[in-house]
């Protein structure tokens, strides 16, 4: 074998040609990080728009007369948006999944001021999944308000069942109740005197109103829509 064309050391280099190579370096050695080592992103500031004012307004109203009331406007119009920043949902929705009577923290700030449910029925919904659903919501946030402000009290004398403490509630995806449903729902407002909010698209407000004898959108006296806003309405965010 010529001597002159031995291989080259391993190591040496990709070619074989021998040069030698500098040390790798820590961004050689050092593994890509994880997704889960990853920083999360951080989620874009919420902006105030006149129609979130809107809104704001009418839940208000909605909440301090306790009545229903019925939300509505196109897509990407910011109805879910301004609903669940109302609610502060980001953060009473995981406190009421862990809530428990034996066991309990102190509730968030944003709850005990909010004292707002959000819900949204399934595609596929019947009265008494819907009557289950909100109920559970319901007795969650108002043993949680309750147990919070009287840390004192006990478990047994808490305000059963959906006690007063929890104030209005909030129903997304309301196009998706058939009248029945919708019925269940009036008796949850007229057993428990929590005021109500149905949101949905364009057109909720008419088509349930043809259907007879549409008892439940007798009981409604304040109708709102909310329409696309442009930039030039933007407002300052908090």
């Amino acid at each position: 074998m010529d001597p002159d064309r031995q291989a080259a050391p391993p190591g040496d280099g990709d070619h074989g040609s021998g040069t030698p190579q500098p040390p790798p370096t820590a961004a050689d050695t050092d593994p890509a990080p994880s997704p889960e080592q990853e920083s999360p992103a951080t989620p874009p500031a919420f902006v105030v728009t006149k129609e979130h004012r809107r809104f704001t307004e009418f839940a208000d109203a909605v909440r301090r007369s306790r009545y229903i009331g019925l939300c509505f406007g196109p897509p990407g119009v910011g109805k879910t948006l301004s609903a669940r920043r109302y609610a502060a949902w980001e953060a009473t929705a995981p406190y009421l999944d862990k809530f428990r009577l034996v066991d309990y923290g102190e509730a968030p700030s944003q709850c005990l001021q909010a004292r707002t449910i959000v819900y949204t029925p399934k595609v596929h919904n019947t009265p008494r999944l819907l009557d289950k659903e909100v109920t559970f919501l319901h007795n969650r946030l108002s043993w949680t308000i309750e147990s919070t402000l009287h840390p004192d009290r006990d478990v047994t004398d808490l305000d059963y069942p959906c006690g007063h403490y929890a104030e209005l509630l909030i129903v997304d995806e309301a196009d998706r109740l058939k009248t029945p449903a919708l019925e269940q729902l009036r008796d949850h407002h007229d057993r428990t005197g929590i005021g109500v909010i149905l949101i949905g698209m364009p057109g909720i407000e008419k088509t349930p109103r043809a259907l007879p004898p549409a008892p439940l959108y007798n009981h409604i006296p304040d109708l709102r829509e909310l329409r696309a806003t442009g930039q030039p309405e933007q407002l300052t965010g908090s």
